[in-house]
């Protein structure tokens, strides 16, 4: 994905899951699609709805 070494204190995941919960929350402040696992990273936890054929 990048062409470069990450270091422990990059921000380049947090900044992507800023932006994505920007354009896909309704809230992004209060988010219920992606949350953030403290030390860990973030979970998706939002609905998924299979497409009919």
């Amino acid at each position: 994905m990048l062409d470069r070494e990450l270091r422990p204190n990059d921000r380049t995941v947090d900044v992507a899951i800023r932006r994505i919960r920007r354009h896909f929350e309704s809230h992004p402040e209060t988010p219920n699609l992606i949350t953030t696992i403290h030390g860990e990273g973030y979970r998706f936890i939002g609905e998924v709805e299979q497409e009919s054929q």
